[in-house]
């Protein structure tokens, strides 16, 4: 009993240790997280941006190459898994890092346990573990979840719609001052 209780220790010991440690890797690396979840989101709104110009700006239907529609498609694909990875991986971090404290609470469950003792220490191990909550972050600024592909989306299509607007007021004001200066011109 003694041994299996050393053991617990161990473990509850080993996790605090390890949950301090992405804690540590977390803020040392929250930046270039930020920076790149941020620059893969400039290149999303970018990268659409162009294809809305090749598929609805061009003048000259001929000169509308599928390479360069294809080339379009696959950086915009490779942003979109950037993105997913990032989220993905630390999503499985924290689940992995988390599921600890609850199979220790299943453990304690399957087995009957006639030590009063060691139930006591299984229960507080298990409950200071799940106090110890892992969750990264980009720079503290938002949680890396899954909720953050659709906030990415969200963001990315309200700049995107931004910019074909302004792209349609200028080409109109160029329309508008061609039209004034042709009109001066010729009496």
């Amino acid at each position: 009993m003694q041994l299996l209780k050393q053991k617990l220790y161990d473990l509850s010991r080993m996790h605090c240790k390890l949950c301090r440690l992405i804690r540590k890797l977390n803020s040392s690396a929250g930046f270039t997280i930020f920076h790149c979840l941020l620059s893969t989101s400039v290149y999303l709104v970018v990268t659409m941006f162009r294809i809305h110009l090749q598929l609805f700006q061009q003048k000259d239907l001929e000169n509308k190459h599928t390479i360069t529609y294809l080339n379009l498609f696959v950086w915009l694909a490779t942003y979109i898994c950037e993105l997913r990875s990032i989220v993905h991986h630390s999503v499985k971090l924290s689940e992995t890092a988390n599921k600890t404290p609850v199979q220790l609470h299943q453990l304690r469950n399957k087995v009957n346990l006639y030590d009063v003792e060691l139930d006591g220490h299984i229960q507080i191990y298990s409950l200071h573990l799940l106090q110890q909550k892992v969750s990264l972050s980009a720079w503290g600024f938002f949680e890396l979840d899954y909720s953050l592909i659709f906030t990415t989306f969200g963001g990315v299509l309200t700049y995107l719609v931004i910019l074909i607007q302004l792209d349609e007021s200028s080409s109109n004001d160029e329309e508008a001052l061609s039209n004034s200066t042709t009109s001066t011109i010729l009496p």
